[in-house]
C-alpha cells in the first residue's frame, strides 16, 4: 500500500484542512478494497495502519494525551470521506475512534492516561446498552458477559462497555460504564462476508469477557445520558478545559452512525452521474441518460438530498459544539432534552441520506442489482442502517418528543 502520510504519532498541529484531505486522499485506494473488506469483516491491518498514521484515531482526544482536539465537524468530514467510498470501513474506524470523546469527559484522569497511552490511540468500540454483570470486589469489578455490535473491534485496542452492577452481597446496584483492554476480551466469529446484507466491515462483532477484574478507575456511574451539567460540568471538562468533553453524547451518537451513510449517499451519487454519463436510456427514444429529462431530473433531486444530509449533519455538529461552548461561557444549559432534540436532526440527516439512495438505486436500471454492482454496495449499506434502532424514526422521534415534553428520555 502506498505510504500516503509519515509516521504522524506524535504530531499535534493538524487542522482540520489538512486531516480531510487526508481522507479524500484515501478515497481512491479504499473503493478499491471495499469488497475485500466485506469479506474479512473488517478493514485490512495496512488501511488501519494507514488511518492510525493520518491521526484519525486521535482526532478527537484530548491534547494532554497526545491527542488533536480538533472537535465534532472535523471527526464527522473524515468519515464521511471514507464512506463516501467503503461505507463499512468508515463505519468500523468512526465507531472505534469516536469514542475517545467518551473516554475523555467521564472516566478519572488515571483511566484516561491508561487508556489514552498508546500515543494517543484510543481505538475503542463501545455498547451503550448495560448488559452482561458486573460483580463488585474489593478494589474493582469482575466482569462477565457478551456485548453484541461491537463495532470497530478487529483493531481496537481497548472496549468500552456498560454492565449491570452487582454489589458484593448480591443485590442490584445502577449500572456502570467500563473500559477493558483489547487482551482481555474474546472477539466472536459472527460478522463479515455471508453472515450479514451490508455493512460487513464494519467489524460489529460480538465480544465476550469472562470473569475479568477491572479496578474501579475503570468504571464511571452509567448516568451519562440522563447526567445534567449543573455548574460544574464532568471530570473531562475539569482536566482539560475544553468544552468537547462535557460529555453531551446523545447528539453524537446521532451523528458517528449517520455520517458513514452520509458519506454512501455522496458515492452513490458519485456513481449515479458515471452510469448517467456513459449509458443510455432503456426506455424509446433511446438516448444518453443524460440528456434525457426523466435522469436529469432525478439527478438534480438525488444532489439535493445529498447536500441536504450532509449540510444537516455538518450544521448539528456545529450546533453542538456551540451549546457546549455557551455553557462553558455562561452556563447556559445544556439539557438532555436538548441533546436529544439536535440528536433527532443529525438522525434526520441519516434519513435523508438513505432516501437519496434508495431514488438512485431504484432509477439506475436492473443493472444496477447485479451482485458486482457499485450502487447495489451502497444501497445494501443502507438498508443494512435501516435496521438499527437510530433508524426506527417513530421511536426515535418519540423519545425526543418525549424527552422535550419534560416526561423524561426513553433512548
Amino acid at each position: 500500500m502506498k505510504n500516503l502520510v509519515p509516521e504522524l504519532d506524535r504530531e499535534q498541529t493538524a487542522t482540520q484542512e489538512t486531516i480531510v484531505a487526508r481522507a479524500m486522499a484515501m478515497r481512491e485506494e479504499l473503493a478499491a478494497e471495499c469488497e475485500a473488506n466485506n469479506a474479512n469483516g473488517a478493514c485490512s491491518a495496512d488501511r488501519h495502519n494507514a488511518f492510525r498514521r493520518a491521526g484519525f484515531y486521535r482526532i478527537l482526544a484530548p491534547k494532554k494525551y497526545n491527542g488533536l482536539e480538533l472537535g465534532l465537524e472535523t471527526f464527522l468530514r473524515v468519515v464521511i470521506e471514507i464512506g463516501r467510498a467503503d461505507p463499512g470501513t468508515a463505519w468500523g474506524m468512526g465507531l472505534s475512534a469516536g469514542h475517545a470523546l467518551h473516554l475523555a469527559a467521564y472516566f478519572p484522569e488515571k483511566a484516561q492516561a491508561e487508556g489514552f497511552s498508546d500515543n494517543g490511540n484510543f481505538i475503542c468500540p463501545q455498547r451503550a446498552l448495560p448488559s452482561g454483570s458486573a460483580r463488585k470486589v474489593a478494589g474493582g469489578y469482575r466482569l462477565s458477559g457478551d456485548w453484541s455490535y461491537a463495532s470497530g473491534v478487529p483493531h481496537a485496542n481497548w472496549f468500552m462497555g456498560a454492565a449491570n452492577a452487582i454489589a458484593e452481597d448480591g443485590s442490584e446496584l445502577p449500572p456502570i460504564g467500563f473500559i477493558i483492554r483489547r487482551s482481555d476480551i474474546e472477539v466472536l466469529n459472527d460478522w463479515g462476508g455471508e453472515l450479514v446484507m451490508g455493512l460487513q466491515a464494519t467489524g460489529s462483532n460480538t465480544i465476550r469477557i469472562t470473569d475479568k477484574f477491572i479496578p474501579d478507575h475503570w468504571t464511571s456511574p452509567f448516568d451519562w445520558p440522563r447526567r445534567e451539567l449543573g455548574t460544574d460540568g464532568t471530570i473531562g471538562y475539569e482536566i482539560h478545559g475544553n468544552s468537547l468533553y462535557l460529555g453531551r453524547i446523545m447528539t453524537y451518537f446521532g451523528c458517528e452512525l449517520a455520517a458513514p451513510i452520509v458519506g454512501a449517499a455522496k458515492g452513490a451519487l458519485d456513481e449515479y452521474h458515471r452510469l448517467l454519463t456513459t449509458q443510455k436510456t432503456s426506455f424509446p427514444p433511446p438516448m444518453p441518460r443524460e440528456e434525457s429529462g426523466f435522469f436529469q431530473q432525478w439527478y438534480g433531486e438525488a444532489m439535493g438530498m445529498v447536500d441536504a444530509s450532509e449540510t444537516l449533519l455538518l450544521g448539528t455538529a456545529r450546533r453542538y459544539t456551540e451549546a457546549c461552548e455557551a455553557w462553558a461561557r455562561d452556563r447556559t444549559p445544556f439539557t438532555y432534552a436538548d441533546d436529544a432534540r439536535m440528536r433527532q436532526t443529525a438522525l434526520m440527516a441519516g434519513r435523508i441520506a438513505c432516501d437519496a439512495i434508495q431514488l438512485m438505486f431504484t432509477t439506475s436500471g436492473t443493472s444496477a442489482a447485479r451482485t458486482n454492482s457499485r450502487m447495489l454496495r451502497f444501497f445494501r449499506d443502507a438498508s443494512t442502517y435501516r435496521t438499527h434502532v437510530t433508524s426506527q424514526w417513530p421511536v426515535m422521534s418519540h423519545s425526543c418528543g418525549r424527552a422535550n415534553l419534560g416526561h423524561g428520555l426513553t433512548l
